[in-house]
């Protein structure tokens, strides 16, 4: 993960983790990492836009957490 990756991941994270504090129990969080490791550098074009086969991980990443909600 890049330093401008982090950055982001942890301000995403911050915001969660304040929504929890605050009381909301209808917040959930999907590590972006979630949404390649099915995959790695095999679901992208050109290292960062994702193909058929990256969509396909981030469908089942996401899918697994709704599963998990629902």
């Amino acid at each position: 993960m890049s330093d401008e990756e982090k950055i982001r991941h942890d301000i995403i994270y911050k915001t969660y983790s304040n929504a929890l504090a605050a009381g909301d129990k209808n917040v959930y969080f999907i590590d972006n990492t979630a949404l390649t490791e099915l995959c790695g550098s095999d679901g992208t074009i050109e290292g960062v836009h994702p193909n058929d086969f990256g969509f396909a991980s981030m469908a089942k990443a996401v899918g697994d957490c709704l599963e998990k909600i629902l």
